[in-house]
């Protein structure tokens, strides 16, 4: 990922891509809270861009280990359509 990265600024960007970098590097972890406060925020307001769509906001945190994230996984999948637009399906 280092390299793609690299890459897609023209090798013009030095990245530095490992594991833990949020408990490594004080700027990435401050990033991080930051990013996840503004994604909790953003969840609580979340309009659902689906017609007609009114679903439960209590979706957990969002993560795969979260039972009410699962719960409510389960509880909204469509057997035709699958999950609203707010599920994401890759990490």
């Amino acid at each position: 990922y280092q390299r793609k990265l690299s890459a897609a600024f023209d090798h013009t960007i030095d990245f530095t891509v490992e594991k833990k970098a949020d408990a490594n590097y004080k700027p990435v972890g401050a990033a991080s809270i930051a990013a996840k406060v503004l994604r909790d925020e953003a969840l609580e307001t979340w309009k659902w861009s689906e017609p007609g769509l009114e679903l439960s906001h209590k979706y957990g945190s969002g993560y795969p280990s979260d039972p009410k994230t699962t719960e409510w996984m389960r509880e909204n999948l469509d057997p035709f359509f699958g999950l609203p637009s707010i599920a994401r399906f890759s990490w």
